[in-house]
């Protein structure tokens, strides 16, 4: 799988920033998906429904404990363990990552913003360095 990134922001009002792309998947779909991203994540996670439309090598399956807000037992899970390869579309550097598929990412509704953040920021003198 080939990933092609454009950054955008999640930038609404009162309202956490979180980093997002849109990212095109480049293999036998031509389709574009929204992704968080986190830096400061353990761990990377893809949806059961996407992974189950890509050729994945799938490397086994691994327990995860969800400790939900409040609660004061963690509920375990199975997930499948699936290495994704992702590329840079700026030097085509590609690496492989390895995810755990599970059904829901986040229930949050994230809201995407309706321009692009980077154009915005060049056109106030500011680029970025990935950019």
């Amino acid at each position: 799988m080939k990933l092609n990134v454009r950054w955008y922001v999640n930038n609404g009002e009162n309202k956490t920033l979180l980093q997002t792309a849109s990212v095109k998947l480049a293999e036998k779909l031509s389709k574009v998906i929204h992704s968080l991203c986190d830096p400061d994540n353990q761990r990377s996670f893809i949806q059961n429904n996407l992974s189950g439309q890509l050729p994945l090598n799938r490397l086994g399956k691994e327990e995860l404990l969800i400790h939900i807000f409040g609660s004061k037992d963690p509920s375990r899970i199975k997930c499948a363990t699936v290495q994704i390869k992702i590329r840079n579309i700026l030097d085509k550097e590609e690496v492989i990552i390895e995810a755990l598929e599970i059904d829901e990412v986040t229930s949050a509704l994230l809201e995407f913003a309706t321009i692009d953040i980077i154009s915005e920021l060049k056109t106030e003198g500011i680029n970025l360095c990935w950019c």
